[in-house]
């Protein structure tokens, strides 16, 4: 006899894609596309609901998976936009004003933390590397700026990479997707190493029910 098969769905599309629409809308209003006021409004519900909540869960997915790196990442990540939309709230109904110092350390602070992800990203694929590289200079630009005005070209420099890194994003969520969707790749990720798209792979829906085997032979 042996347990039910019940396979895991992959979130890591979902985390990308809740990480990468999020960082498109804040950056928007970094290099001004959007109005300031009404995106900084869409940016707090989007960190609280798809960025933060969404991605976390994401995150929580993945540690059931037991894939550390999408686990550990959307988890950090998903508590970045929650802690973002916090503060946000607070800065707009005057408990807490940050001044450019404060905002300067807290982006630097992420700088490390994303770059500290960036190096396990070159076992695993190029389009995930290339997002957390270009993900970890938007935050070194993002520290610099705060030190600047919020109509300074480096601001508005900051931004377009933001926008950059969230199509990064994008697109390592539709090549996850598509490629596990057709079981092969489809869209080129630029695997280190081998891979199997297959969803009963390592990685790519896993059974949390261990097949077990009835014992043999006569019991005393």
């Amino acid at each position: 006899m042996s347990s039910s098969y019940r396979p895991i769905a992959n979130a890591t599309p979902l985390g990308l894609l809740a990480f990468g629409t999020t960082t498109a809308i804040l950056s928007a209003g970094l290099c001004t596309i959007a109005e300031k006021d009404r995106n900084a409004a869409l940016t707090v519900g989007f960190a609280f609901g798809f960025g933060g909540v969404v991605q976390f869960l994401a995150g929580i997915i993945e540690f059931v998976r037991n894939n550390e790196f999408s686990a550990t990442a959307f988890c950090v990540y998903g508590g970045f936009w929650l802690s973002y939309g916090v503060w946000k709230i607070m800065e707009t109904t005057g408990v807490f004003v940050p001044d450019a110092n404060t905002l300067s350390y807290y982006s630097a602070a992420w700088a490390v933390v994303t770059f500290i992800l960036l190096i396990q990203t070159f076992k695993i694929n190029m389009a995930i590397a290339l997002l957390f590289a270009n993900l970890t200079f938007f935050f070194v630009l993002l520290s610099a700026a705060e030190q600047t005005s919020s109509d300074s070209f480096l601001m508005k420099f900051t931004g377009g990479w933001g926008i950059w890194t969230a199509l990064s994003a994008v697109y390592a969520a539709a090549g996850e997707l598509t490629n596990t969707t057709y079981e092969k790749e489809v869209v080129p990720m630029g695997n280190f190493g081998e891979v199997d798209y297959g969803i009963a792979s390592p990685g790519k829906g896993e059974s949390v029910v261990k097949k077990t085997e009835a014992p043999t032979g006569n019991i005393a």
